[in-house]
Parts: structure tokens; C-alpha cells; sequence
């Protein structure tokens, strides 16, 4: 897996700021602790409630993970790519 940080969450006050730091930190070390992509959707079915529905949203596509902040769909966050399974 090769995960890249490709923006960070945008915030509007210091409250908010230190809040979605905190989630966003929680989050990359879920990506960091798996070592494949089936550890990292064991991971990250922890992030479908409470505090980090509120700020993120993700999914996961063919060959990768995508994180984003809500209200900026268009503005990726993390991506995390799969390498193929070796035969």
C-alpha cells in the first residue's frame, strides 16, 4: 500500500480547527496500522459513526482509498493506493 496525504482539512476556527486535526490524525493512523486492504476496511469501519461522519466522508475504489472533508467533495484528502496481489 502507498498512502498519499494530498491536502489537509480546511477549517473556519480554532474550535473546529483542533477538533478536525484530531479526527484527521485518528484517521491517518488507521491507514498507517494496516498493512493491506482488507485491514485497512476492518479499520476504517470505526470511522462510520459519531464524530468523524461529521467532518469526512470515504470509499474505496478499484485499486485505492479515498478520503474527504465534507462541504468539499471535489478537494481529496488521502488517498491510499493497493498494490496487486502477487500470484
Amino acid at each position: 500500500m502507498e498512502a498519499i496525504v494530498m491536502n489537509t482539512p480546511i477549517t473556519h476556527s480554532d474550535y473546529e480547527l483542533r477538533l478536525v486535526t484530531q479526527l484527521f490524525v485518528a484517521i491517518l493512523r488507521k491507514i498507517t496500522q494496516a498493512e493491506n486492504e482488507d485491514q485497512l476496511r476492518n479499520k476504517t469501519l470505526a470511522l462510520r459513526g459519531g464524530p468523524y461522519n461529521e467532518y469526512f466522508f470515504f470509499g474505496f475504489a478499484g485499486s485505492h482509498f479515498w478520503l474527504k472533508q465534507k462541504g468539499y467533495p471535489d478537494r481529496c484528502l488521502v488517498q491510499v493506493h493497493f498494490k496487486p496481489a502477487q500470484p
